[in-house]
């Protein structure tokens, strides 16, 4: 089994699929799929130390224009909920979060991230976005 205490995964193009159908086709664009061992807990989050996983995803082609940063998925607490020589499955969970009104709890349960594998290596991994039927395949 591949060790997920710190993975980066560097896709230089991804699908995306609405309700089951590729749409816009094939993106040529760099993204880093991060995905670290929860050491310390989360900022912006109160979950326990040790437990799970932080799953981040950045543009590698530069910062967003408003949020001045390169991070388009924001760090997501994740735990592993499935697992096999050829794919390992993780699912965010219910947290609490730092809102404008303190620390609230939020089901997280609608992002997951697949990681399938070849010869115990990432081949390619997929972001599922749950409430909204979105699937993006990143690709190497």
């Amino acid at each position: 089994m591949i060790d997920l205490g710190n993975v980066e995964f560097i896709s230089k193009s991804h699908l995306r699929y609405e309700n089951g159908e590729v749409v816009q086709g094939l993106q040529n664009c760099g993204r880093g799929i991060n995905i670290e061992k929860n050491i310390n807990g989360c900022k912006g989050y109160k979950i326990p130390n040790g437990v799970g996983y932080i799953v981040t995803i950045f543009d590698l082609e530069g910062e967003h224009p408003v949020w001045g940063t390169n991070v388009i998925v924001t760090p997501k607490p994740m735990k592993i909920i499935s697992q096999s020589s050829d794919k390992i499955i993780l699912r965010g969970y219910i947290v609490e979060a730092q809102t404008p009104f303190g620390f609230m709890e939020v089901d997280l349960a609608d992002y997951g991230l697949s990681l399938f594998l070849k010869n115990g290596v990432i081949d390619s991994c997929a972001l599922h976005m749950f409430d909204r039927n979105v699937v993006l395949v990143y690709l190497p």
